[in-house]
């Protein structure tokens, strides 16, 4: 009987480079497709793997170009690496059938949160763009707004863009986990913004951006670029008002975005 000591000597659980399939496959614990892997999936059938990083995020004259399926994969690892129970390994080690049930079990709950955790970024992301966005806005025209402007930016845009938003969600999971992927850390690097929090925080955004629309938006993709144009628009509106004493009755331009 194959023992488990042997079979995962010296491998590092659900590492990024460690693919489950091959590994299940070998202990035969029988786990059919499940969101996870239809995850997977989706970053195999990405057309354009090479994304080429525009100047806004640069601070010398490279020209760079980042794997974003690559990106992507090591993202999804690491995020439902997360929801997997790390001392699964101690249990049942000299029994294969044991453990491929606590396994199986392991896998199947992490999949299903994996799976919510998968929704409510479809919010979350799109909504912590929008956040950042606002504030750059602001700090860029030297102007505060209250909340209930930003409210109104919101709907104003889940309305146009027709994506649903949280305005409450301000932290985005996939953005916090880019952070130290190696191939993240290395652009940063070559880039020359690794001491540049506010332009590195954008280039994580971007690299978010493009991620959300591989993987998790079905439908239409979201055009994060018009969305941003939008709120700079609205934002600069809203400064020209406080400069000249004057008030508009009509928070938005006065005409429509093509979200």
């Amino acid at each position: 009987m194959m023992k488990i000591e042997k079979h995962f000597k010296n491998k590092p659980y659900l590492h990024n480079s460690f693919f489950l399939d091959n590994t299940f496959n070998k202990i035969k614990i029988g786990i059919k497709e499940n969101y996870y892997e239809s995850i997977l999936n989706k970053i195999k059938t990405i057309n354009n793997t090479s994304l080429e990083i525009p100047m806004d995020y640069k601070k010398n004259e490279i020209d760079l170009n980042v794997n974003i399926s690559k990106i992507s994969k090591d993202l999804i690892y690491k995020i439902f690496n997360t929801y997997l129970k790390q001392d699964i390994l101690h249990k049942n080690k000299g029994d294969i059938e044991g453990f491929a049930k606590e396994l199986r079990n392991s896998y199947a709950k992490a999949d299903e949160t994996f799976f919510g955790w998968c929704q409510d970024e479809k919010e979350v992301l799109p909504s912590s763009i929008i956040h950042h966005e606002i504030d750059k806005q602001c700090k860029n025209y030297n102007i505060a707004i209250p909340n209930e402007s930003k409210r109104s930016i919101f709907f104003y845009i889940a309305n146009r863009a027709d994506i649903k938003l949280n305005n409450g969600a301000a932290q985005s999971t996939i953005i916090q986990q880019l952070v130290d992927i190696p191939d993240v850390v290395e652009a940063v690097n070559k880039l020359g913004i690794s001491n540049d929090c506010h332009l590195k925080y954008d280039f994580y955004c971007f690299l978010a951006e493009n991620i959300y629309n591989d993987l998790l938006k079905n439908e239409q993709k979201v055009n994060f670029f018009k969305i941003k144009d939008a709120i700079k628009i609205i934002i600069e509106k809203k400064a020209q008002e406080e400069n000249n004493k004057t008030k508009d009755n009509i928070f938005y331009p006065k005409y429509a975005f093509n979200l």
